[in-house]
């Protein structure tokens, strides 16, 4: 549990580690709504909107990465 209270103290002191979080966990969400509602984005191709998909993902997962490397380069300061 003290990791967990350390890990939220450090990303609330830092509010670009709060930020690169948020977007990344909010590309992510839209990268799978995309996936599963077609419904989503009316008027694509199935072709067009898997590509769109993909591509939140993988920036999604870049967001996170930079996060992740952000926190630990902090973390072993």
């Amino acid at each position: 549990m003290a990791n967990l209270n350390e890990f939220f103290r450090k990303l609330y002191s830092n509010p670009s580690l709060l930020w690169k979080a948020s977007a990344g966990l909010l590309f992510l969400g839209l990268a799978v709504a995309m996936f599963v509602s077609p419904n989503l984005v009316q008027g694509l191709e199935k072709s067009t909107r898997i590509t769109f998909a993909v591509l939140l993902l993988v920036y999604g997962l870049f967001r996170l990465s930079t996060f992740f490397v952000e926190y630990k380069r902090l973390n072993d300061e």
